[in-house]
């Protein structure tokens, strides 16, 4: 047992040996190097039994078009009934969000799923650290925690490489969309930064508990200097990923991220004492697993953009610009699925997210997106083309250009990704809700179950289980109604055709500074008497030309709205969810709800805003 009584540390050779005896590490190394074992062990474990869950529920939900209705009179079986109270009970303790919605770009707080998820990563990494101390006892102590927590430090690398790529082997197996693990890569980041500064002030503290030993240990190992800049590195990018800052700049922030993340490798490369280099396999497993990553990222977005890839702007009210993009490699997605989608001649390096609200078997193939005009590359795109729109001589964007007559600009598309819901024909009762440019997620979903259900029928195939369906859209202006009026046209007429109940539920939702009230009819309030009449022409033909179409001012009162149609399913219902924060907030709250009548099943989606 190491003792300090007999050391004069004003000594400098006594002072260095008894360093040298409270450094040495060889037995640690042991148990740290077990330790980061037993952390992948559960990471293993949890990734395996998500990927089998996820693999039975999506069997079980192909299923359904096969199986008898609950409404037959057939009552379901023992195991059936323990799986749905099963997932009825883990559905209500994860749905709901409790976060801020007024100063979400500061604080937002993820689902309560997430957090239980994030709470049980923390406790399973501390209890690696401090559980059995192997009757290791002071001095030695403070080296033998602080040695594994540099190893299990060393151990997350893998993973934070793992949850961040689009292309991701976490996301093949588990069916989780990559942007769905990116909160997951943020957080074991954290993780891992919390566990080098246990590492630092354990080490710290061993030193400093001894006159004249940390001064020593700094100007004869190596090691504390290169740790420092290490720990320096982590911390930079641990705060530079946060919300307000990473957002100031997307493009700067990922430049960034990358460049720090490689100095970050050197630096623990060259921090790595020489009795503990076995550790750096970690550090080979991260850059193999980023390295394929990214040669798979690249070969596939170079195969996409090998064909001529060509995208058609149309603004639209709203500052919105449709996007119509042809591209020959690609020829499927799945409805939900988004495209990174970037135009040279407004961005050269510049890219933007954006749901495809088309599906393969509509707009002849192509890939369809509706942007927002908020500022760089959108605002750009806008602007010009809402610039040609008024030197045209065109006095409204309403009066759309013929296909032919728009100019078509050279694009490179990165996708498709996403759409890691559930197959909402799957479902007896659907509800998709949409807030303003959020209807690009439920649109596809809504055309995506409108055809399969026609096609159905045309066929004669067994129908689905889906047999009422609502479509409620949030807009600050009924003409906004005018950017998807076809294709809800089309929703309807084939939806119909099914005879599956389509009702088409839209709210207008202006602020008080905008001078227009709505009444049960969809005429507008006076404007300036041009646009008004223009505006009034254009919803008035659309509130009459598309089935089950009702406007109102305001919001729905969610409770009533989703309680009404629930509660009429005998099976399972589905409902969808993309819009800003508040939005998804208030659903969750009402869905978990009326997820408490044990007879209620329920399944929830809620995709993010952007």
């Amino acid at each position: 047992m190491l003792s300090s009584d007999d050391v004069d540390f004003s000594n400098v050779t006594d002072a260095s040996n008894f360093l040298g005896d409270l450094l040495d590490d060889t037995d640690y190394q042991v148990d740290g190097n077990a330790r980061a074992r037993y952390f992948w062990y559960g990471i293993a474990a949890l990734i395996a039994v998500t990927a089998i869950g996820n693999l039975a529920w999506r069997l079980d939900l192909r299923s359904r078009k096969y199986r008898s209705p609950c409404s037959d009179g057939t009552s379901p079986g023992i195991f059936d009934r323990a799986t749905a109270a099963a997932m009825r009970l883990l559905r209500r303790a994860t749905y709901l969000q409790i976060t801020p919605t007024r100063n979400a770009f500061w604080l937002k707080i993820p689902p309560l799923g997430i957090v239980y998820l994030i709470l049980a990563y923390i406790l399973f990494i501390l209890l690696l650290e401090f559980v059995d101390d192997l009757g290791v006892t002071d001095p030695t102590w403070w080296t033998l925690v602080g040695v594994r927590a540099a190893w299990l430090a060393m151990a997350q690398l893998p993973l934070i490489v793992l949850l961040v790529g689009k292309h991701s082997l976490i996301s093949l197996l588990t069916g989780v969309s990559y942007e769905r693990l990116n909160v997951f890569h943020r957080w074991v980041a954290r993780g891992m930064f919390l566990l080098l500064t246990l590492h630092a002030g354990f080490l710290g503290t061993a030193w400093n508990r001894y006159p004249g030993l940390q001064s020593l240990e700094w100007e004869t190992d190596e090691a504390f200097r290169t740790g420092v800049a290490a720990y320096a590195i982590v911390f930079w990018m641990i705060i530079s990923a946060l919300a307000p800052l990473r957002h100031l700049s997307w493009e700067f922030f990922v430049v960034q991220h990358i460049i720090t993340f490689l100095g970050l490798i050197i630096a623990i490369g060259m921090h790595i004492p020489g009795s503990a280099k076995y550790a750096r396999v970690w550090i080979y497993v991260a850059v193999a697993l980023y390295l394929v990553e990214r040669l798979v990222y690249f070969v596939r977005l170079t195969f996409t953009n090998s064909g001529r890839s060509r995208v058609a702007l149309e603004p639209l009210e709203g500052d919105v610009t449709k996007m119509r993009v042809t591209n020959p490699r690609i020829r499927s997605w799945a409805p939900g699925s988004h495209v990174m989608v970037g135009i040279p001649r407004f961005g050269f390096i510049q890219s933007h997210p954006a749901t495809i609200m088309s599906i393969p078997s509509s707009h002849n193939g192509e890939m369809v997106l509706l942007l927002r005009a908020y500022k760089g590359f959108t605002k750009r795109i806008y602007e010009n083309e809402h610039g040609k729109l008024k030197e045209s001589g065109d006095g409204s964007s309403q009066e759309r250009q013929p296909r032919s007559d728009m100019k078509q600009y050279a694009a490179v598309i990165n996708g498709p990704y996403g759409a890691s819901h559930a197959e909402f024909v799957s479902f007896e009762n659907v509800i998709l809700i949409a807030g303003a440019t959020g209807v690009t997620f439920t649109l596809s979903i809504l055309l995506d179950l409108a055809h399969r259900a026609a096609l159905a029928a045309e066929k004669g195939d067994k129908p689905y289980p889906v047999r009422k369906l609502i479509f409620v859209w949030l807009i600050r202006k009924a003409v906004c109604v005018e950017w998807i009026s076809e294709e809800l046209r089309q929703a309807a007429s084939d939806l119909e055709k099914a005879g599956i109940s389509f009702e088409l539920q839209v709210y207008v939702t202006r602020s008080d500074s905008e001078e227009a009230t709505l009444s049960n009819s969809p005429a507008l309030a006076p404007l300036d008497s041009t646009k008004e009449a223009t505006e009034k022409h254009y919803v008035s033909n659309t509130y009459h030309s598309i089935p089950g179409l009702s406007l109102d001012s305001g919001r729905p009162t969610w409770k009533d709205l989703l309680h009404g149609v629930l509660s009429e399913a005998q099976g399972e219902s589905g409902v969808g969810v993309c819009g800003p924060l508040s939005l998804s907030v208030e659903v969750r709250k009402e869905v978990v709800s009326l997820s408490a009548d044990r007879a209620r099943r329920i399944y929830m989606h809620v995709e993010s805003f952007s």
